[in-house]
């Protein structure tokens, strides 16, 4: 049976995350254009949307007039700077999107909804105006004559998940989107939930290189486990928070393998591949230097089953902490989907 899964990713077209920050920069902006003897530069701030001549034409106009006023006394500072930012509005927010599978495959039916962002102020949350539309057959859709702050996109269908990272939403080289050269949206398309097998590890060891062996059935550790991690500190006491070391950890599947995972949509494993052990080391002279691993890694143990685990070493403690997440699928299939929330 397919679960309902509903994607979503907030899309903002700006160099900017936080629209505080960007109101802030604005307003920065703004100031330096009313206190200079000509406006500032202005282009299209949105690196995704397609350049309209006769929109950044204008606003680079309308600007100098602001800015003209302003030195000829005509306006104050405050008006100057709140004109200045209202004009972000006339920016051109057209957008041209196509949404594909893990597979590449075109998507209809994707719900796609454009969130509209209007400057009202300084002082002042922004307006946000919503749009929606769907794709197509061929999974394209686009947003067009739209003139706003910045937009941001969200999309959502039954039985597709969507991804949190790089690999999600691609824009085109430059980052400005056309008919012709869209934005890519990845969506995974769920093959439905699988009855998962989970169990943790939390445990005390040495970091002398003394080895430590678990039961991932368990979670205990065991001489006859499965999962055996060794830890070496050099030198073996340090001041935690003050000191760098050097230090390495081996992980190692005694019956079986692993594969470090950092896949968009960690839920297929692969077939082959594994390897017995995998090796973590830590120069003191490492630029950034850090004290603890967290990774992720696709595992398969003697019985030919597949899963999960999410593997966390705490080198600077003393004793040092190893923490495990394991997950397998009993059933021996690649699918580590779990029955995601509706």
């Amino acid at each position: 049976m397919m679960i309902l899964a509903v994607g979503t990713l907030w899309f903002l077209f700006h160099k900017s995350q936080a629209p505080t920050s960007q109101q802030q920069n604005s307003l920065t902006n703004a100031v330096a254009a009313v206190n200079s003897t000509t406006s500032i530069p202005v282009s299209n701030s949105i690196p995704n949307q397609p350049p309209v001549a006769t929109v950044v034409t204008n606003i680079s106009s309308d600007e100098a007039d602001v800015t003209a006023k302003y030195k000829q006394s005509l306006i104050g500072k405050d008006a100057a700077v709140t004109e200045i930012m209202m004009l972000k509005n006339k920016q051109s927010q057209d957008f041209y999107g196509k949404a594909v599978d893990q597979y590449g495959q075109p998507i209809a039916g994707v719900d796609v909804t454009g969130n509209l962002m209007l400057i009202q102020g300084w002082d002042k949350d922004e307006k946000i105006t919503r749009y929606k539309t769907q794709s197509d057959e061929n999974g394209l859709f686009q947003f067009t004559g739209l003139t706003g702050w910045q937009l941001g996109v969200t999309v959502n269908k039954v039985g597709y998940l969507m991804g949190n990272d790089a690999e999600s939403f691609k824009t085109p080289a430059g980052g400005k989107t056309s008919p012709n050269d869209r934005a890519i949206i990845t969506m995974w398309k769920l093959r439905g939930p699988e009855t998962l097998v989970g169990q943790s590890i939390d445990a005390k060891i040495s970091h002398d290189g003394t080895s430590a062996t678990f039961d991932m059935g368990t979670g205990k550790e065991s001489p006859s486990g499965d999962l055996r991690v060794t830890l070496s500190r050099f030198p073996l006491e340090v001041h935690r928070g003050r000191d760098r070391f050097d230090w390495v950890v081996k992980i190692e599947m005694l019956h079986g393998g692993l594969i470090e995972e950092n896949d968009p949509y960690p839920y297929w494993a692969p077939e082959t591949g594994y390897q017995r052990s995998f090796e973590f080391n830590v120069s003191s002279n490492s630029v950034p230097w850090q004290y603890k691993l967290e990774q992720s890694f696709y595992i398969k143990n003697s019985q030919g089953q597949y899963g999960k685990m999410q593997f966390g070493i705490y080198s600077a403690l003393t004793p040092s902490r190893l923490q495990v997440g394991l997950t397998i699928n009993p059933s021996g299939s690649q699918n580590l989907e779990p029955a995601f929330e509706k």
